[in-house]
């Protein structure tokens, strides 16, 4: 249910279920480096621009949650 002009109520709690992260290869030799997901070597992860960068990166972290835990039909997901 929308609340105001820019809210929404929702009926039931809402829970994060997944979690994935996707990072460069500078992010994945520091500190943390051990705990990302998914890690890309290439900055630009083959792409031409930075729009097709954050489009496979989000690709990555979807496939990174989806799919070991079971299927897009399962969980109740579609990809458009």
């Amino acid at each position: 249910m929308i609340v105001g002009k820019q809210s929404i109520l929702f009926e039931e709690n809402v829970y994060i279920e997944e979690t994935a992260c996707v990072a460069g290869q500078k992010e994945s030799e520091g500190p943390l480096g051990k705990l990302f997901d998914v890690v890309v070597e290439d900055a630009m992860a083959g792409m031409e621009n930075w729009e097709e960068v954050i489009s496979f990166s989000l690709l990555l972290l979807y496939s990174s949650v989806v799919c070991p835990t079971g299927t897009t039909a399962s969980r109740g997901i579609t990809v458009v």
